[in-house]
């Protein structure tokens, strides 16, 4: 009996025995209704409804194959900016990858997505906006201003979107083709009076609404430009009891580790909270090699020697990882702190849930998410899975737990 049951659900969890199931699959911007609240002894996946499950297994049967996610991601990159207007393959993408990681398209779709999130017992969301301005080749002074003016009211539109408690992301590189050249020499922001007066007020923006404010990584050869660029900002919005801007870290760059302690150390001397977003770290494809850890065990051993040290010292700190080990590390050094800093962790949408459903009730948990039309949020995708190639389909453990907790809800054994 137990051998039948075992062939049974192989035969379950295969795509094509999935497919009766799509029925039940939730539409952008629609959240089924949650599950009852959870029990202290129930697995933390309970709480998600039986169609976010069969949808992760769906996609992760897409994503843990390369040559069909880069077959995919060719037909989708040829398609995305017609996507919106192909209402078959709209349809199809609104169904899986659009409503499994986006918060929608709308006010009132994002606005339900936000409350499903908290319905789970989630603090909050990350949010960013999907559409990045497309850079000119060779771009004239008056296009590179429209430029700013696009970014600009795209991040205003976002903080919009949000709730006091909330982050919004923002890629500093995003500003367009007069940004860039000034963030490569380390120039300061202020030789554009146009870029100063849209970073001045999305900050301002921000720090009204009561969220926090995410600076994004760049390449490398970008980031020292952005590292001065938002401590600039920290100076002038971070004085009060939390910070509002916030810059990222990346763990698997060697020079981290001494910058992370050196913006510490001015903030402490200059009277301004230093708000950190730690992560491992995204353009390992494109970044020097010999500006990066030499092994995977460096970089993690960089990453949770840097939590350890943000969460002791208080610093306001967003722990935005879906490694269990350094999760739980955080956990423990936030269980012996001396000093009371705000301390979050967090995971993309429709990835970790397990991870995340676990910390719900012990911790500040967010789920990052981006909103926009179907074809903004397709490039989007694209240009995240191309800088993030190494992570993609490394979720095992994540699809083990979704498919232990399908096998449980069908009555069969784990």
């Amino acid at each position: 009996m137990a051998t039948a049951l075992r062939l049974t659900s192989r035969r379950l969890l295969q795509p094509r025995a999935l497919a009766r199931f799509q029925s039940t699959l939730t539409v952008p911007g629609t959240a089924a209704t949650p599950p009852p609240p959870q029990k202290e002894t129930d697995a933390p996946l309970s709480r998600l409804p039986t169609s976010s499950l069969v949808r992760a297994l769906m996609l992760h049967q897409i994503t843990s194959r390369p040559s069909l996610l880069s077959l995919g991601s060719k037909v989708m990159l040829k398609t995305a900016d017609r996507i919106d207007s192909l209402a078959p393959l709209k349809w199809v993408v609104d169904k899986s990858f659009y409503a499994h990681f986006c918060a929608g398209s709308t006010p009132a779709e994002i606005a339900t997505t936000m409350s499903y999130l908290r319905s789970l017992g989630y603090s909050g969301i990350i949010l960013n906006y999907a559409r990045e301005v497309e850079h000119a080749v060779n771009a004239s002074t008056a296009a590179g201003l429209s430029e700013i003016a696009q970014w600009r009211e795209g991040q205003l539109r976002t903080i919009a979107l949000t709730s006091p408690g909330d982050f919004v992301a923002m890629k500093l590189s995003g500003a367009g083709s007069l940004c860039l050249p000034l963030l490569e020499a380390q120039r300061p922001c202020t030789d554009v009076s146009e870029l100063i007066a849209a970073l001045d007020e999305i900050c301002a923006a921000a720090a009204e609404r009561g969220v926090g404010l995410l600076v994004d990584a760049e390449q490398a050869a970008l980031q020292q430009g952005v590292d001065k660029w938002t401590l600039h900002y920290m100076r002038k919005f971070n004085t009060g009891r939390k910070a509002v801007v916030y810059n990222t870290y990346q763990m698997y760059l060697k020079r981290s580790t001494g910058v992370l302690e050196a913006h510490l150390k001015q903030a402490s001397q200059e009277g301004w909270r230093l708000g950190v977003k730690l992560v491992r770290g995204a353009y390992l494809h494109t970044d020097p090699r010999e500006l990066i850890h030499d092994t995977k065990a460096h970089t993690d051993a960089a990453y949770d020697e840097a939590a350890d040290m943000l969460i002791k010292n208080g610093v306001d700190t967003v722990v935005a990882s879906h490694n269990k080990e350094s999760v739980t590390k955080a956990l423990h050094a936030a269980r012996g702190r001396e000093k009371d800093g705000m301390l979050v962790f967090a995971q993309l949408m429709g990835m970790a849930d397990d991870l995340s459903l676990s910390l719900v009730g012990r911790a500040q948990v967010l789920k990052y998410a981006v909103w926009g039309s179907t074809g903004e949020c397709v490039k989007y995708l694209l240009r995240r899975a191309e800088e993030n190639r190494e992570a993609v389909g490394r979720s095992e453990e994540s699809y083990c737990a979704v498919v232990n907790e399908l096998k449980r809800r069908f009555g069969m054994s784990a």
